[in-house]
């Protein structure tokens, strides 16, 4: 049998054919991933929401003056796995550093430069610097930065001479840059909401109690132990309740000379919390964190982060 040879032009269309047909396909299989795409999108999205509404249940929950940090209320989870995560924490847990600088506790912020890795000069350095940043004049202290430095950097309209609003706002003083990099946790020290302003010494980790008081870091970790009572965890019904002065010298073994000093900086029981609520539905979580002073009327809100994990 004589094959016929294929012509130039039915050579041409079963190209263009076989063209066709593979743009058909990939069209198909880009259009299934698009729409399994929009599917999962669909399906991330309810469940952010829902992550969310927990996280905010919580929130709702903890704001409540009368529930305690180890209050089971504060745990809740359905059968498929979806709730929420609550913790309160005193606000006074850390150093409010307005108060510092407004009352002039110059040995305290240099203790707690020290702490961080600054020498003597960097630390009267950026003492002074957050002195020039909260006073109301523009006046330049010895070590200090106002209107002049900061615009030499090619910063305008700094500092605010006001206090401290927010902590990414103290990042904008001259010298922070260095403790970014040297001691990147120094957030974790402090606050600008906490309610007396001082020290919460029931709450507080031993690192600030030790600064605070003028103990020994050993002195302020046998505290620790004894606050949290005989399941010597924190955080529980069973926790030690100090609301003295007299009781904190004597437990912390301090000298009589010390009680002015401890008065000027502990607290017991700060009226204003931190409370962060982790909402969870499917493989989604949402963190909302928020700094509330309770009372019996309605709370009142200071802070808020939320976070989508």
């Amino acid at each position: 049998m004589k094959v016929r040879p294929i012509s130039k032009n039915r050579g041409s269309i079963l190209l263009a054919v076989f063209w066709v047909i593979a743009v058909l396909s990939f069209a198909v299989v880009t259009c299934v991933a698009l729409v399994l795409t929009d599917v999962e999108l669909e399906l991330n999205s309810k469940q952010q929401f829902e992550a969310q509404q927990w996280a905010e249940k919580g929130v709702a929950i903890a704001a409540h003056p009368l529930v305690k940090p180890w209050d089971p209320i504060l745990r809740q989870q359905t059968e498929n796995g979806e709730g929420f995560t609550v913790q309160i924490m005193s606000e006074g847990a850390r150093l409010n550093l307005n108060a510092i600088l407004l009352g002039n506790d110059v040995d305290l912020i240099q203790r707690i430069f020290a702490q961080w890795g600054l020498d003597l000069q960097q630390s009267q350095a950026l003492m002074d610097a957050m002195q020039d940043w909260i006073d109301p004049d523009k006046l330049e202290r010895i070590n200090g930065a106002e209107r002049d430095f900061y615009e030499e950097q090619g910063y305008q309209n700094q500092p605010f001479n006001r206090a401290f609003r927010s902590l990414d706002e103290v990042r904008l003083v001259a010298g922070m840059a260095e403790v970014d990099a040297i001691f990147p946790g120094w957030r974790n020290y402090f606050t600008l909401w906490s309610g007396s302003g001082k020290l919460d010494i029931n709450e507080a980790p031993e690192e600030l109690i030790s600064l605070a008081c003028g103990c020994t870091i050993e002195t302020a970790q046998q505290w620790i132990s004894i606050r949290r009572g005989q399941d010597k965890i924190e955080n529980t019904q069973d926790d030690l309740t100090i609301r003295g002065i007299p009781e904190v010298i004597q437990i912390l073994g301090l000298g009589g000379d010390a009680q002015t000093l401890v008065a000027r900086r502990i607290s017991f029981e700060d009226p204003t919390v931190r409370i962060s609520s982790i909402g969870v539905a499917g493989d989604a979580q949402f963190r909302r964190e928020m700094v509330l002073r309770r009372n019996e009327a309605a709370p009142t809100l200071l802070y808020l982060n939320d976070e989508t994990r």
